[in-house]
């Protein structure tokens, strides 16, 4: 009863494994194509970074060289009375307190200086109920592409409430010249 069994015929083709590694070959190659499409169409339909890049290049406000910011000097005693009054404010906020500080440029200016990322990059002025705030920063680290700057001037504007509206002319042409924070 013992008789040889002959073995089965050689198969033809590329059997399970070779199919297995075709389709998930194939896969991937979709996937790739519609993560690329996805991102590009998100890209340029979507994105804020896009359209903030976009924006910042076609009003010139990225550039390979920093504009010139005008320099500010201030004496020791401004930049640390402007500091003192920075520090009370912001211990109150942190408090629970209400806090109110007042800024005149020259001090927005002091604690500039007195800051190591902005020195020399910023610098602040009042005019009215605007701070104007002239800036040329180097933004290689945000973009992975060192060598690039955001020259511009940035607006704010600042709209008090009817309360603060000064009464007579000494206290309106004192109050155009400060900035106010309340926390």
């Amino acid at each position: 009863m013992n008789t040889w069994v002959e073995a089965p015929p050689p198969r033809k083709g590329l059997g399970c494994l070779g199919r297995g590694c075709l389709i998930l070959l194939v896969f991937a190659i979709v996937m790739a194509i519609a993560c690329f499409a996805g991102m590009y169409w998100g890209l340029h339909r979507h994105s804020a970074l896009f359209y903030g890049s976009y924006w910042l290049a076609k009003t010139r406000s990225l550039a390979e060289a920093p504009t010139p910011v005008p320099e500010f000097s201030a004496s020791d005693r401004q930049i640390q009375l402007a500091r003192e009054h920075w520090q009370d404010f912001e211990q109150k906020a942190r408090a629970g307190q209400t806090a109110e500080i007042e800024l005149s440029a020259d001090d927005i200016n002091a604690l500039i200086a007195t800051t190591e990322g902005v020195r020399g990059k910023v610098f602040a002025a009042i005019d009215g109920d605007q701070l104007r705030l002239q800036v040329s920063m180097p933004i290689g680290g945000f973009l992975g592409r060192p060598g690039y700057y955001f020259n511009g001037d940035v607006i704010i504007e600042l709209r008090a409430p009817s309360h603060w509206i000064a009464r007579n002319s000494a206290e309106s042409q004192l109050t155009a010249s400060r900035c106010r924070l309340i926390s």
